[in-house]
C-alpha cells in the first residue's frame, strides 16, 4: 500500500513467508527515506499498525472509489 499525498507519503506491506502464520511487516516515510532503508513499523503505535492491516484487508477485496485509503491515527513523520 502507498499513500502519496501532500501529507501522507508512505510505503507499507505485509510479506508471507513460506509455512508462517505471521507476516513480515514493512512502513517506510518516503519524505525521509526514499531509498527505503529504514523499516519503522516497529516505531509505529499499535493503534497505527492495526490501521493499516486492516486497510490492506479490505484493499484486498475493494473495487473502484471504495478502495480510497486514509491517514492512519499514531501516524508521524520518521527522522533517520
Amino acid at each position: 500500500m502507498i499513500f502519496l499525498e501532500a501529507d501522507q507519503n508512505f510505503l507499507y506491506c505485509e510479506f508471507m513467508t513460506g509455512a508462517s502464520v505471521e507476516a513480515f511487516k514493512e512502513y517506510y516515510d518516503l519524505d525521509s527515506d526514499p531509498s527505503q532503508l529504514y523499516n519503522r513499523y516497529s516505531q509505529l503505535t499499535t493503534t497505527a499498525q492495526k490501521e493499516l492491516h486492516n486497510d490492506l484487508e479490505r484493499m484486498k477485496i475493494c473495487r473502484g472509489k471504495e478502495c480510497n485509503g486514509k491517514y492512519p491515527d499514531g501516524y508521524r513523520r520518521m527522522d533517520n
